[in-house]
């Protein structure tokens, strides 16, 4: 009866270190997908410029076709519908919200001088409510995506940023 006891709970702590290794895993898993997922939805989003102005050497973003480009690139690389609706709860236990989208060109002003942009420039980006701050140089046009996901694994919800430039 003791070799009983002791085996069933030996067994038991290894059916809990199984599940707790896994469930770390599926969280791992879950950030990469969704910071590949970005990374390349971004990329697809700054490629959409308006082609007619850059004979002129104005990169201009096409809003419109840059937000379905960022819609499908996420669709392709992460289990969600074209509202960002997980379509299982594997890896996400919400729909992916996107927070903030910047779309930094030839039409941008400064924030401080109310000029044409000049790059090299300090890119901020603060929200006290979210806890994201960002200071990153930018040396050309840039998209800018800030999303958030409650992931598989965690209890609370996770920001990613990611910026897609081109370098001047």
């Amino acid at each position: 009866m003791k070799y009983f006891i002791y085996t069933l709970i030996v067994g038991l702590l290894s059916i809990a270190m199984i599940y707790y290794v896994l469930t770390i895993d599926l969280e791992k898993k879950a950030v990469s997908d969704v910071n590949f997922a970005l990374k390349h939805a971004v990329h697809d989003a700054a490629l959409m410029v308006d082609e007619t102005k850059l004979s002129d050497g104005k990169v201009i973003f096409d809003r419109a076709k840059s937000d379905q480009a960022f819609i499908a690139t996420l669709t392709r690389n992460l289990p969600v519908n074209n509202s960002l609706q997980p379509q299982n709860n594997l890896l996400f236990k919400s729909p992916i919200k996107v927070i903030e989208k910047f779309y930094l060109d030839s039409t941008s002003k400064d924030p401080k001088t109310g000029l044409p942009l000049k790059f090299p420039f300090i890119y901020k980006y603060s929200n006290t409510a979210l806890h994201i701050s960002l200071d990153q140089p930018i040396f050309g046009p840039s998209v800018i995506y800030v999303i958030e996901a409650k992931l598989y694994g965690s209890d609370r919800v996770q920001q990613f940023i990611t910026v897609q430039e081109y370098k001047g």
